[in-house]
């Protein structure tokens, strides 16, 4: 009896593993993120879609914004003083086919769909500054997720 409860949790084991249950270990729930960021994922996964279809979301942080920018290559690094840079801030990577409307040329053009948008968001819901991009950086991946959504 005992072998074969031991065959069962192993098989249960190894099926979660191949269907990729393991693959997004150390990521939380989605209710568990701050109200500003479920926001945000909302009004970019919920037609009307703003700028284009969103596959998945990828949620990182809480990190001081100066780092999520520097993460991301965006060129505005408000205050790179001394002083300590508070830690509440999230970077929210939407992954899909993404066009500005008000863009005429350049990345998230017509002619030039961007791969991911991104936002930084403060967990009280100021502090929003964004862009697209075609890759993700490196420097991302060196971030926490938090949280990581695939979308039908």
């Amino acid at each position: 009896m005992r072998a074969a409860c031991v065959v069962c949790v192993v098989g249960v084991v190894v099926l979660v593993w191949a269907c990729g249950g393991g693959a997004r270990t150390g990521t939380t729930s989605v209710s568990r993120l701050p109200a500003s960021i479920r926001a945000d994922i909302h009004t970019f996964t919920t037609p009307p879609l703003p700028f284009g279809k969103t596959r998945e979301v990828d949620v990182y942080g809480p990190a001081p914004e100066e780092a999520l920018l520097k993460a991301t290559d965006t060129a505005v690094y408000p205050g790179l003083d001394d002083a300590p840079q508070p830690t509440n801030f999230y970077l929210v990577v939407f992954h899909g086919r993404f066009v500005c409307k008000a863009c005429t040329h350049g990345l998230g053009s017509a002619t030039q769909p961007a791969a991911l948008d991104f936002d930084i968001l403060a967990a009280h819901g100021g502090g929003d500054v964004g862009g697209m991009l075609r890759v993700l950086p490196v420097a991302v991946s060196k971030l926490h997720r938090l949280a990581s959504i695939t979308l039908p």
